[in-house]
């Protein structure tokens, strides 16, 4: 059995697009960020108590074995107090979630019309990893090898081959999409940037001359504006406060008509994170939030500001972004390019004004992903711009598996 897998081993979100050779259905998973290390009595313990109860889908109660140390991911993990790691290294973890998400590959596919063979298993491979984590990508080739030749997920043993793998930094499958789309040459004549927002990193690369000249990926992701909230406020927990933060932010912006009018506070996704019983205490509360956020989203934009100002060239002649970050942060980044609204009157040039570039969201390709994977289109996915988030990966896979073809 070959399967064909693409990851995107996010802060936020374990992004899993795959196919298995024979399979029509080309399989998109998504698991939460979290880790945990468990015994092997802790794991036994709660699966003849409350395991017994329900049948969870494999992506959610998701557990991987080798070396006598039993992993739970994604969800799973956040039953038993796992953690997102954001202070370890990305790599080291994406060898956790991508031997949790090809175990989910190979249960949907096993659990299929036809059984599937499971002592021989062969993997392509590709994987996004940030730019400064880029140089340990041969590291992380040679551990999941070893992982991925004797393990086991949910009890079942596997052993699988690593026959291909191609690693490449956070924004690179934009890059190949535009290639694509505008063709070698458009792209080799150009000066280009590549912005992918995420919840850990931040991620620049700079394309000159058809080569990839520089690249950067400080941690100044979306957790930053989300610690500077929860430093102002009381008894907030970071993911409920990240989610409402970022949906308010959908709210608002996805009714353009009456934009101004529509206050932070008057949303129910902010309204929901207030704790209080009492009305006037609940109001109170509601309002410091709501402060919290508008000067922490200020101070934050602010140090990307810099960050842009130093790492961005003079002259460009198109910025791609992408990430969940970059959608919350649109007006902020539509501004700083240049770009106007479309019902804006013409703006005259000024004395040190920047030069207005080209932006390309995500590459044009939402409604893409969103046709390759019909779930995206509900109400819960659009909320957390998913199909944008999932663009890097999507376009990544796309090259990986027409390389392949060749």
């Amino acid at each position: 059995m070959k399967i064909t897998v693409g990851i995107d081993p996010g802060a936020s979100l374990t992004k899993v697009i795959a196919e298995v050779e024979g399979i029509k259905e080309t399989y998109l998973v998504t698991m939460l960020p979290e880790i945990a290390s468990v015994s092997r009595e802790t794991l036994e313990n709660y699966r003849s108590g409350k395991g017994q109860l329900g049948s969870a889908r494999p992506e959610d109660e998701a557990w991987v074995e080798w070396d006598g140390h039993i992993y739970l991911v994604g969800s799973f993990a956040r039953e038993f107090s796992g953690d997102a790691g954001m202070s370890e290294l990305k790599y080291e973890r994406a060898i956790y979630k991508t031997s949790a998400a090809l175990g989910v590959i190979i249960d949907k596919a096993n659990s299929s019309s036809t059984k599937r063979n499971l002592n021989n298993i062969t993997l392509e491979l590709t994987v996004l990893l940030p730019w400064n984590e880029y140089e340990d990508r041969k590291k992380f080739e040679e551990r999941l090898t070893s992982v991925l030749a004797d393990f086991s997920f949910r009890g079942q043993p596997l052993k699988v081959k690593l026959s291909s793998f191609l690693c490449r930094p956070e924004g690179s499958g934009l890059a190949m999409i535009r290639i694509s789309q505008k063709g070698l040459d458009w792209f080799r004549d150009r000066t280009l940037a590549v912005l992918m927002f995420g919840h850990r990193n931040v991620t620049a690369l700079q394309f000159s001359g058809g080569r990839m000249v520089k690249g950067e990926s400080p941690e100044m992701g979306f957790m930053k504006l989300e610690n500077k909230v929860l430093e102002r406020t009381s008894g907030q927990q970071p993911l409920e406060l990240s989610k409402a933060i970022f949906q308010a932010n959908h709210f608002i912006m996805s009714r353009p008509d009456n934009f101004s009018s529509i206050k932070l506070e008057n949303t129910a996704a902010i309204q929901g994170l207030a704790r209080s019983r009492d009305p006037e205490f609940r109001l109170s509360e509601i309002k410091k939030i709501t402060e919290a956020i508008t000067s922490a989203r200020a101070e934050y934009w602010k140090e990307l500001e810099q960050w842009l100002d130093r790492c961005l060239p003079s002259e460009l002649d198109e910025v791609i972004i992408c990430g969940g970050a970059g959608v919350y942060l649109k007006p902020e980044l539509n501004k700083y390019f240049g770009v106007r609204e479309k019902s804006a009157l013409p703006k005259l040039p000024q004395p040190g004004d920047r030069q207005v570039v080209p932006i390309c969201w995500g590459a044009d390709m939402t409604s893409e992903v969103e046709k390759a994977f019909d779930k995206l289109k509900t109400e819960r996915h659009q909320k957390e711009a998913l199909a944008f988030r999932l663009i890097d990966i999507f376009g990544l896979f796309t090259y990986f598996k027409a390389k392949a073809a060749v």
